[in-house]
């Protein structure tokens, strides 16, 4: 499988996500390249987000590799961007996460996400990672559960001022 997309070609808006102006996030928070630095851009057509994603040294996991774990974060909060920009407010319920190849720390690869079907309060999508010459690294599908209000109430009481919810 390779990237469904040339990054330089296609017509991307850079955007910041509701949750990315957390700095306490954990993928998105404070930007630092030697952890996890991620950009969000979504499509022209508004149907799918992509990152460009930086893995650097203290995300690593393997010597010279990034941690399963930190894709596997990265891999939810693109998916999970993309529930939020269509307007559902939702959190994550399930992940599931495929390795195809180990990720190199300290190069620039590109994350995507879109939504497959939304069933009542389950929003389901796909999400993967991807080297810049297209290679597939790694792949998730991760089912996000729509939030009641009380729920939406409780999270915006933890954040309050933020606008986050």
């Amino acid at each position: 499988m390779k990237i469904p997309f040339s990054p330089d070609t296609v017509d991307w808006s850079p955007i910041t996500l509701p949750f990315a102006k957390l700095s306490t996030s954990f993928v998105s928070g404070i930007q630092d390249r030697d952890r996890i630095h991620i950009e969000y851009f979504e499509s022209k057509d508004k149907n799918k987000l992509v990152a460009k994603v930086h893995f650097g040294a203290f995300a690593a996991g393997p010597p010279k590799y990034a941690h399963g774990g930190a894709q596997a974060a990265v891999l939810d909060e693109v998916c999970g961007g993309i529930v939020w920009l269509k307007r559902h407010k939702a959190l994550a319920a399930k992940l599931e996460t495929e390795f195809f190849n180990m990720v190199p720390l300290e190069t620039d690869l590109y994350a995507t996400a879109e939504i497959t079907k939304v069933e009542n309060r389950k929003v389901f999508t796909e999400g993967a990672l991807f080297l810049p010459e297209g290679d597939l690294l790694a792949k998730a599908t991760v089912l996000f559960v729509k939030l009641s209000d009380s729920q939406i109430d409780h999270l915006n009481s933890k954040v309050e001022g933020t606008g986050v919810m």
